[in-house]
């Protein structure tokens, strides 16, 4: 049967099949990746914000998510889940696993979400609401006490 019939890890919902890999995927990995149709782009949170993922860590996190398969409490056939956990690591299941998160739950975002109040700046130790900072030093320098504090992140 490919149908779940106990439930007690949240992979163990997951189907045997590429959508069900993407589940996987978003379950492990959900809260550090997003996908940005308007950029074409995975993003990855680095600590401070989501930024272009240029390493592929998405591709990682995908085969994490493949081996990870062994480990599930799994209510299926054992046989049927221990194939499906070996074929899951090929490329062409990563690559499935890959394009059919960028639709999971929490997933995809609009570059408008990106960057949503432009009043707050990131910095290195932490965020600086600009809105606030420019009334307590206006007059003196702010845009010079918003670059020092944000000099690190031009590094």
């Amino acid at each position: 049967a490919n149908t779940p019939s106990k439930v007690g890890d949240p992979q163990a919902s997951c189907h045997l099949a590429d959508a069900g890999n993407a589940k996987r995927l978003a379950i492990r990995h959900g809260q550090n990746l997003r996908f940005c149709y308007g950029q074409g782009k995975w993003l990855v949170w680095d600590g401070k914000r989501f930024k272009v993922d240029v390493t592929n860590e998405v591709e990682r996190c995908a085969k994490e998510t493949a081996l990870s398969i062994y480990g599930e409490e799994t209510p299926w056939d054992y046989p049927d889940f221990v194939a499906w956990a070996k074929s899951s690591q090929s490329r062409g299941h990563l690559n499935a696993m890959v394009e059919l998160a960028k639709t999971e739950l929490g997933i995809p975002v609009t570059p408008d979400l990106l960057d949503a109040d432009l009043w707050l700046l990131n910095c290195n130790t932490g965020t600086v609401d600009l809105i606030i900072v420019s009334g307590i030093v206006l007059g003196l320098g702010w845009q010079k006490h918003v670059a020092d504090a944000n000099a690190d992140d031009a590094s």
